[in-house]
Parts: structure tokens; sequence; C-alpha cells
């Protein structure tokens, strides 16, 4: 099996909408991407405001046929740490997420309006726009993007 493990930076950066008020949350760090079997792989640390340890957070992109027979993208983040979540993003579909946080857990459905996911020889680019759903309600509207660049290897 070809297995590729780089090092890299990254700028993850999330949007999140709740009445017409935005919230920004940007973090920048060093990251630990492997792409395997054409699943591509990006393990990083996140600061998260209000949590005192770090979170363990880990992007896994993978392409998948669409009925359509397109190809397009499965994002998954997982946090690990004080905050707990997976969280599954394919254009089009709903996907449930518990999220457990130091307070307790909450549950939450994914609408996912889009996902974009690239590579090249720089790095990669990962991204996802969607809504947060709570018994059918919309809760918010979000976006991430993480921009992943390789540290060259001496």
């Amino acid at each position: 099996m070809y297995e590729t493990k780089r090092s890299a930076v990254i700028d993850f950066r999330i949007a999140t909408r709740v009445d017409g008020a935005e919230e920004i949350t940007e973090y920048s760090g060093d990251a630990s991407c492997v792409e395997t079997g054409g699943v591509y792989y990006a393990s990083f640390e996140e600061r998260i405001e209000g949590a005192d340890e770090t979170v363990q957070t880990l992007l896994k992109a993978e392409e998948i046929l669409a009925l359509s027979g397109d190809n397009r993208w499965k994002l998954t983040l997982t946090r690990r740490g004080p905050i707990r979540t997976k969280m599954e993003f394919v254009t089009g579909q709903v996907t449930h997420c518990p999220y457990q946080t130091p307070v307790g857990v909450l549950m939450f459905d994914i609408e996912t309006l889009s996902t974009a996911f690239s590579r090249d020889y720089d790095g990669a680019y990962a991204a996802a726009a969607y809504r947060v759903l709570q018994d059918d309600v919309e809760v918010s509207q979000a976006d991430f993007s993480l921009r992943i660049t390789y540290v060259a290897q001496a």
C-alpha cells in the first residue's frame, strides 16, 4: 500500500453565523499529514476557547462516487479531548452529530451545502459550508476552511 507522510502547517478558520451575527475562529499551527489508499488525513492540535486543554483534531478526506456518477468529497472532522465530536460533511446530505462539551452532550444534525478538497505538491485545501440543525430547526450557518502547507524536509 502506497503511503505518503508529510509535516505541515495549517491555517484553520471557522465562521459561524447566528441571527445575523458572525463569529470567526482562526487557528494556525503544526500538522502531520498522511495519504494512504486514496484517503487523506491531517492531524493537528487545536486551541478552543473555553477549553483548558488542547483538542486533537483529525481531518479525513475521501472521494466518493455520487449517484450521478460524479465523484465528490466526504470530509470528516473528528475532535478528541475536552470537546469530542465527529462531524461528517457530504454535499446535499444531513448527518447526525453528537457534540460532547465539558458541560454535557449536545445533539445536532449537519446539513452540508457544499464541500471542497484539493491537493498538490505544496499542500492541500479543505472546506465545507453547512447548516447546524437541532430538532429540524436551524441553529446556525457555518463554514470552515483548512489550508495545509507542507514543510520542506531537510
